[in-house]
């Protein structure tokens, strides 16, 4: 088994709040939960991390100190630390906070935001996601602040959207198994977004993740991770 796959296992990922969110332009938003929010969303939770999938039209993101991303239908963005963003078709507007805008279905189910002058459209699904810091450490602290994997109109895309509406269904509308299921939802997003991410590092990236790539240092970690008690020499 591959080193990603090991430490992959021993991960605790559970969801949190799954909503639907439509924006028409002009609009901005501040999408960074507070302290309050996330213990409200997953009350148990020790590390966040925060995910948007942009299902129709396209917007900016930015996130301070990394600068502006230009999102398009099928891209998933994914914030691993849980750094607070703006999305918007004009990231300059002043932003209106995103936890001031949700609100529950009419129909009783996925809870949705809707808000903008009324211009062109653009769709999102998103969500939290919740791990023991503990666990996945050296995962997050190989990650950058903002994964964003375009994923287009391929069948990832296809699979990822239906995933995170089923999701959201459950999420508010629990059945026996609900929790369980979120979990494995979780990873499965987590897992495509990581695996896209370390896909396209430049070669001659370094450090951990770009280690699994190599066919000789990717089989050592994977071992190591496979057996951390053994007695190991080089």
């Amino acid at each position: 088994m591959d080193a990603l796959s090991e430490v992959l296992k021993v991960l605790r990922l559970t969801s949190g709040l799954f909503l639907e969110a439509e924006f028409t332009a002009p609009w901005c938003i501040d999408s960074a939960p507070g302290k309050d929010d996330v213990r409200h969303i997953l009350p148990d939770a020790e590390h966040v991390a925060i995910y948007h999938l942009l299902t129709e039209g396209r917007c900016r993101v930015e996130l301070p100190g990394e600068g502006t991303a230009e999102l398009a239908a099928g891209d998933l963005i994914m914030f691993p630390h849980g750094d607070g963003h703006r999305l918007g078709s004009d990231v300059h507007l002043a932003p209106v906070g995103a936890e001031l805008l949700v609100e529950p279905s009419p129909e009783g189910g996925m809870m949705r935001i809707q808000h903008g002058g009324g211009g062109e459209r653009t769709r999102f699904v998103c969500g939290f996601l919740a791990c023991d810091k503990r666990l996945c450490r050296p995962l997050l602290g190989a990650l950058p602040r903002m994964v964003h994997v375009p994923l287009g109109d391929g069948p990832a895309a296809s699979w990822i959207t239906a995933t995170l509406r089923h999701g959201a269904s459950e999420s508010h509308a629990p059945r026996p198994g609900s929790d369980a299921l979120l979990g494995r939802l979780s990873e499965l997003l987590f897992v495509e977004a990581v695996r896209h991410y370390t896909a396209s590092l430049p070669p001659e990236q370094q450090g951990w993740l770009a280690g699994l790539r190599d066919p000789f240092v990717g089989k050592a970690l994977a071992l190591l991770h496979a057996e951390p008690a053994r007695d190991w020499e080089v």
